[in-house]
């Protein structure tokens, strides 16, 4: 298999307790310039690659960046099919459809727990209900959708399991 994830965005601005992307590239989100990527991109294309993954922590962090980058995408990586990882908080009609527009097939959300209280005491900053609504309008554009779920946080118990389970 080809060489096929790529960075636009380093750094990711929330504080989930889990997490150490934040001891790795801190909360100061990094953009790389969408021509810099555009140029990666068509570089793997050029060698055969025709999917992408945006290995970014949070790929749809700023709106002008993503509408720009996908706009892009639609003029110069045509049928170029791209994934990505995305924030609940941060899903929104509008974006999906560009992304759609642009070739994105597949965004992976971080969901983690099905349960509020385990997702609020490990600083996740959602609630079930947002994610399940943020996961209907992914599905709603026609685009895949995997979803990340973590069990055994230390307050963890077979409760909050069911609730996962039941997400």
């Amino acid at each position: 298999a080809a060489f096929n994830s790529i960075f636009a965005i380093r750094g990711c601005p929330y504080n989930c307790l889990f997490c150490g992307s934040r001891e790795i590239w801190s909360r100061r989100v990094r953009f790389r310039s969408p021509g810099s990527v555009i140029r990666e991109i068509k570089a793997l294309q050029a060698k055969g690659v025709e999917s992408i993954h945006f290995h970014d922590d949070t790929f749809g962090v700023k709106k002008q960046y993503i509408t720009e980058l996908c706009n892009l995408l639609i003029k110069h990586c045509p049928g170029l099919k791209w994934s990505c990882e995305f924030h609940v908080k941060l899903v929104e009609d509008e974006t999906l459809s560009l992304m759609k527009e642009a070739g994105c097939d597949l965004v992976q959300v971080g969901i983690e727990s099905g349960n509020n209280e385990i997702l609020k005491q490990n600083r996740k900053n959602i609630t079930i209900e947002e994610a399940l609504a943020a996961c209907e309008k992914i599905k709603k554009h026609d685009i895949r959708l995997y979803t990340f779920f973590m069990v055994g946080f230390p307050q963890e118990t077979e409760r909050t399991l069911r609730d996962t389970m039941a997400a």
